[in-house]
């Protein structure tokens, strides 16, 4: 596909409600900066 630097893209995608709302998931919190490789999401499993 060609796709090379996308990790802001990824970042941003597990920030979203809307993948909160696709994977049954909770965001409860986001450790390190907002769009980088060492952001750290962790998520509640509903």
């Amino acid at each position: 596909m060609g796709y090379t630097n996308r990790m802001p893209l990824v970042c941003a995608a597990l920030g979203a409600k809307k993948f909160e709302a696709f994977a049954g998931v909770e965001r409860l919190s986001l450790t390190g900066p907002t769009n980088g490789a060492n952001a750290i999401f962790t998520f509640l499993i509903k």
